[in-house]
C-alpha cells in the first residue's frame, strides 16, 4: 500500500506534532517530581491528552507504513477520542489548582465535572464498539470523515480548553508580577493559534492546509508550554 505524497507529509508532520506535545507533557510532569507540586503533575497530564484526538491518524500512519495494514475503526476511535474527557478532567483539576477559588466550592466543581466526563467517557467507548460508522468513516488511508457525533465532542471538548486557557491568560496578565505578566501573555498567543489550526483543519480539508494547521498547532504548544512553565533564559531574554 503506497501511500501519496500529501498523506506521507500528513502523517509525518502529525507525529512530528504528538512527539512535541508528548514531550512537553513529560517535561511538566518532571517538573513535579522535582518541586512536588500537584498541579504540574495535573498540568502535564492534561498536556498529553491535547495530543490523542490526533493519534488515530498517527496509528493509521504507522500501521501502513510499517505493516501495510489499515488498523480496524475501533482502534482508530478509540485513541482518537477514548480518553479524552479523563485527561480534559486533569487539565481542568489543574486549572482549578491555579484559580484561587475556596476549596469547598473546587471540590464540588470537579465533582461534577468528574461524572459527566465518566458519564460522556461510557457513551462515546459504547459506540466505538457498538458502530463506529456514528463517529465516521474512512476518508483515505489515514484520514477520516468524522460523523456530527464526533465533531461535537471535540468541539466541545476544545470550547472548555479554550475558555479555561483564556480565563488562565487573562487572570496571569492582570498579574504585577513580571514574569507571572508574561506568562499569561504567552498562554494569550498559544490560546489565539490553538482555535485557528483547529479550524483550518475542520473547514478546509485541503491536506497542505492541514499540514499548515499542524505546523501551527506546533507553535501553539510550544507557547503554552512557555506560558506553563516559563524557563528562566526566555525571562532573561524578555527582560533585555
Amino acid at each position: 500500500m503506497i501511500l501519496s505524497l500529501e498523506l506521507m507529509l500528513l502523517g509525518i508532520f502529525t507525529l512530528i506534532y504528538i512527539g512535541i506535545v508528548l514531550l512537553v507533557g513529560i517535561i511538566i510532569i518532571s517538573k513535579y517530581f522535582k518541586i512536588k507540586d500537584k498541579t504540574l503533575l495535573y498540568m502535564g497530564i492534561g498536556v498529553i491528552g491535547v495530543a490523542f484526538p490526533w493519534s488515530g491518524v498517527a496509528i493509521n500512519f504507522i500501521s501502513i507504513v510499517i505493516f501495510d495494514i489499515i488498523p480496524s475503526m475501533e482502534v482508530h476511535f478509540f485513541f482518537h477520542g477514548g480518553m479524552a474527557p479523563a485527561f480534559l478532567f486533569f487539565w481542568l483539576l489543574a486549572i482549578f489548582n491555579l484559580s484561587g477559588i475556596q476549596s469547598k466550592k473546587r471540590e464540588k466543581y470537579l465533582i461534577y465535572i468528574g461524572a459527566a466526563a465518566f458519564i460522556t467517557e461510557i457513551i462515546y467507548l459504547s459506540l466505538v464498539f457498538y458502530n463506529t460508522d456514528i463517529l465516521g468513516i474512512l476518508l483515505n488511508e489515514i484520514q477520516i470523515d468524522y460523523a456530527p457525533f464526533s465533531e461535537i465532542y471535540l468541539l466541545t471538548q476544545l470550547i472548555i480548553i479554550l475558555i479555561s486557557g483564556f480565563w488562565l491568560a487573562s487572570k496571569s496578565i492582570k498579574s504585577e508580577n513580571d514574569r507571572i505578566h508574561l506568562k499569561g501573555k504567552l498562554l494569550l498567543y498559544g490560546f489565539i493559534l490553538f482555535p485557528i489550526a483547529s479550524v483550518l483543519e475542520v473547514l478546509v480539508p485541503f491536506i497542505p492546509v492541514i499540514i499548515l494547521a499542524r505546523i501551527l498547532s506546533i507553535v501553539t504548544i510550544f507557547l503554552i508550554y512557555l506560558g506553563l512553565i516559563l524557563p528562566e533564559w526566555v525571562f532573561k531574554l524578555k527582560k533585555k
